[in-house]
């Protein structure tokens, strides 16, 4: 009877892994599903206080996602992302300075500058629950194109999320078994989401 439910239930999750409704479950949602699958619980991911340009301070939470289901305030083409709130980014990504930004930061790819920053302005990109981009659409903008255009430093990222992974509180072999992983500090704190972009 278990392995009947187990098999329904992995044909549901596989059903929905990489649609739009996966975003919708809950970090303590998708680790029940991976436990019930046989996974095992991922390790807790350590958490960190960041801070704005007036100094209010926000507890997040490192985790790594498949830069594809990350919802950004532009497509990769730099046209508005429909999917992403228009309310949330006040920056025009249409631009040929944005364009020349993202490319800049792409090519020169330094994985260290992507990670760990007291600043919301700086490091990994922040995002909500639902896996939209509240900080750092550009940076993240920048890792897609380096995974799709300069896959060497795209290769180099991942290899450092790999090797630095235990840092966030991560395991380092589920994101080696991500094809695009990126680090990401999920916002905890309850706030004014379009004050805090």
């Amino acid at each position: 009877m278990f392995k009947k439910f187990k098999t329904w239930l992995t044909n549901i999750y596989k059903a929905i892994e990489g649609s739009p409704l996966e975003r919708e479950l809950s970090p303590a949602m998708r680790e029940i599903y991976d436990v019930m699958l046989g996974g095992k619980p991922k390790d807790k991911a350590k958490t960190a206080k960041v801070y704005d340009n007036d100094g209010n301070a926000y507890e997040v939470r490192y985790k790594a996602v498949e830069a594809s289901q990350l919802v950004t305030s532009n497509n990769d083409d730099l046209t508005p992302n429909k999917a992403y709130p228009q309310e949330l980014q006040p920056r025009d990504r249409e631009r040929a300075t944005s364009r020349e930004q993202i490319n800049d930061i792409a090519q020169a790819l330094t994985p260290e500058k992507l990670t760990d920053s007291k600043s919301i302005t700086d490091g990994s990109p922040i995002v909500g629950k639902d896996n939209v981009v509240e900080s750092g659409n550009g940076r993240t903008l920048a890792i897609r194109q380096a995974y799709k255009l300069f896959k060497d430093k795209g290769k180099e990222y991942k290899a450092y999320l790999e090797a630095n992974a235990s840092e966030f509180g991560l395991d380092p072999e589920v994101i080696k078994g991500m094809k695009q992983p990126v680090l990401v500090r999920e916002r905890l704190t309850d706030t004014d989401r379009v004050a805090f972009t």
